[in-house]
């Protein structure tokens, strides 16, 4: 039986299933990416713009391919627009390729069904459930613990404490289908604490109750980012995030 990995371990599989190397972390990313521009004269990418590309590649892959392909896209953008006479002129002394650019290839190049999904999201309920549970599983993530599980219960019980009249009515039978939602569109896993067979329906979920455990299918930063610029919701998640 294959196991179910993330994208970040699954991208360093051989095809012997077994891993070839460990993630690179930023500033790893950093001394990656000014070897390959150091010798070209004219700055290219400024400061701020090359440190949001290394951290958040490191964030969501760590994969010095996804920080090249990334790089080349923004370059590529920029010389198209110089092709096509549309580059703005203006004093680019730090930099030709600025934060706003590599934001746009990264949320390009990170794409993906279920950041489609989080960006969506037109009920309130559904999008703060979605930042509790990034919430939860990002300290898990900086605890650094061996199980990323978490209790479905401190799930709720987080979504309950945000004090909005939108979920002041909330039961945890709604709450459950809504998570179940998210489990269909593999945002999410379910299992029951100290297994690890996953659940397959609310009616589990129900049946378990307080011994529900939870975690992300997919990477925690990408979750993040995905709630923190959501066009209508963005600013909730200030209060979750």
């Amino acid at each position: 039986m294959e196991l179910a990995v993330d994208a970040k371990t699954k991208s360093r599989l051989d095809i012997t299933k077994r891993l070839v190397f460990s993630p690179y972390n930023g500033a790893e990313l950093r001394e990656i990416i000014d070897s390959r521009l150091g010798h070209i004269k004219m700055k290219i990418f400024s400061e701020q713009a090359v440190s949001l590309l290394c951290y958040q590649t490191a964030a969501h892959y760590g994969d010095v391919r996804r920080l090249l392909q990334c790089a080349a896209a923004a370059i590529c953008s920029l010389m198209i627009s110089v092709e096509d006479n549309t580059f703005p002129k203006g004093d680019y002394e730090n930099g030709l390729i600025s934060v706003k650019e590599i934001h746009s290839v990264i949320r390009h190049i990170f794409h993906d069904g279920f950041v489609e999904f989080v960006k969506t999201i037109r009920c309130l309920v559904h999008f703060v459930t979605v930042c509790a549970i990034a919430k939860k599983c990002s300290e898990t993530v900086q605890l650094d613990a061996a199980d990323s599980h978490l209790s479905l219960a401190s799930v709720f019980k987080l979504v309950k404490s945000l004090q909005l009249k939108e979920v002041d009515g909330l039961s945890r039978g709604c709450f459950n289908e809504i998570i179940d939602t998210f489990r269909q569109v593999g945002l999410v896993e379910l299992c029951v604490a100290g297994e690890r067979v996953p659940l397959s329906s609310s009616y589990d979920l129900t049946e378990y109750g307080d011994d529900v455990v939870i975690s992300l299918l997919q990477p925690v930063q990408t979750i993040v980012d995905s709630c923190r610029f959501h066009d209508e919701f963005g600013t909730y998640s200030k209060k979750i995030l």
